[in-house]
């Protein structure tokens, strides 16, 4: 599993290292690959607090130029966003990225669009939160991500990806949206 970004403020802080814990309760052989701006003792700290061990995890760090090369590391990624009423308009560039990089995500109801992405498109699993309940619940539906053939899943993550969050259609709105907006003066 792989999350790259910060703990705390607009994103979970314990609960991802507590939701972590509850998907290794169900599959022994998860290891998580963080990469934050943290500091390792922080983030070693939050991953203490929900009694995971140090072997479970790996701690990297990397600058926005560098940070796609660890996308190919992991099969199934993570946005820690919590939600609530707020967060209906927020939308983590991670999504388009997640999905471009050919990976199915984790993210929980209400998120922008992103969650209705991931249920209706086939290219993640939704959760209410990241409560003991809600992450256990889920791992059924993530363990069959883990388990589909690698190269179909990318290929339709990507496709997915393109589609919502590619430079084309980014581009052409953003176009659209300068136009209206110049003419607008």
């Amino acid at each position: 599993m792989f999350y790259p970004g910060k703990f705390g403020d607009l994103y979970y802080r314990e609960e991802t290292a507590f939701m972590y814990k509850w998907l290794r309760e169900q599959e022994p052989k998860l290891h998580f690959l963080i990469v934050t701006p943290h500091t390792d003792e922080e983030v070693k700290a939050l991953f203490d607090q929900a009694e995971v061990l140090p072997e479970y995890y790996t701690i990297a760090h990397s600058g926005y130029e560098d940070i796609h090369k660890y996308y190919t590391a992991a099969d199934f990624a993570v946005i820690a966003v919590p939600p609530g009423p707020s967060k209906k308009f927020i939308s983590n560039i991670k999504v388009g990225e997640y999905l471009c990089a050919g990976l199915p995500f984790l993210i929980t109801r209400g998120i922008s669009e992103d969650y209705w992405y991931a249920e209706n498109k086939n290219v993640g699993v939704v959760v209410d939160d990241f409560k003991e309940e809600f992450v256990k619940k889920a791992w059924p539906q993530m363990k069959e991500y883990f388990e589909m053939d690698k190269e179909k899943l990318r290929k339709h993550c990507r496709e997915i990806g393109i589609d919502y969050r590619g430079f084309d259609k980014l581009n052409a709105q953003f176009r659209l949206a300068m136009s209206i907006l110049v003419g607008k003066k």
